[in-house]
């Protein structure tokens, strides 16, 4: 496990330098005043209390825009039973935000895309109490090299690679997995490997999903692209 500031120079790449050609992102902070959702949209958030609603509105619209950057036709997005986002045909998409940040991206399914993953979180040290929860024991004995506070810092790090690399194979094998179903490893260079440790179709035991990582003192950004 690399030292807390490792993962920084990716620090300097935009959104858009973390997932490769073809992806199409918008951001924005869920906090603003956003379009209404689409009449679709509106039963996954009739009962939200108005901080999850203006979320919810927030991350639709960024993908509506991501939508039209492609070339696509912006559509509806509902939420299935699984309140994951039903993306149109066309469409792979993902979603994610923190309490100030709002993301979103999609692909042409045509372009070869087949899962994305997407996710921001605070730049900050995860509950000491969620280490056992997230982190494989691997990962905990590759943490316990480090001080505590950079070891809180990494499991941040592992929580969001993990949330990224889950939503990115749930377009292929619609299994919700547990945090202990993947193992994350870091490079030097802000990417980073999600590895499964058992086997989720099509996905095998041992098989990796590649992605890039950024921190700024801010934020925490995964991407991930699933691609033929």
């Amino acid at each position: 496990m690399p030292p807390a500031g490792a993962v920084q120079p990716g620090a300097t790449l935009g959104l858009a330098a973390l997932f490769p050609f073809g992806v199409s992102v918008a951001e924005g902070d869920p906090r603003a005043s956003w379009p209404l959702p689409l009449p679709d949209e509106r039963a996954a958030v009739a009962r939200a209390v108005p901080r999850r609603a203006g979320e919810f509105a927030a991350g639709r619209a960024l993908a509506r825009r991501a939508m039209i950057q492609t070339g696509l036709p912006p559509a509806a997005i509902p939420a299935g039973a699984d309140r994951a986002p039903i993306w149109p045909a066309a469409v792979c998409g993902t979603i994610s935000h923190c309490a100030d940040r709002c993301m979103a991206a999609v692909a042409r399914r045509a372009d070869g895309f087949r899962g994305l993953g997407l996710d921001v979180e605070p730049d900050e040290p995860l509950d000491v109490d969620l280490l056992p929860l997230i982190a494989t024991p691997e990962e905990r004995v590759r943490l316990g090299t480090s001080p505590a506070a950079a070891a809180l810092r990494q499991g941040r790090m592992i929580f969001s690679a993990k949330e990224c690399a889950y939503k990115a194979q749930y377009a292929l094998t619609r299994t919700l997995l547990d945090f202990q179903d993947l193992t994350v490893s870091f490079g030097p260079d802000g990417t980073f490997t999600a590895r499964f440790r058992r086997e989720v179709a099509p996905f095998g035991a041992g098989d990796a999903l590649d992605g890039r990582i950024a921190a700024d003192g801010r934020h925490i950004v995964c991407a991930l692209a699933i691609r033929d």
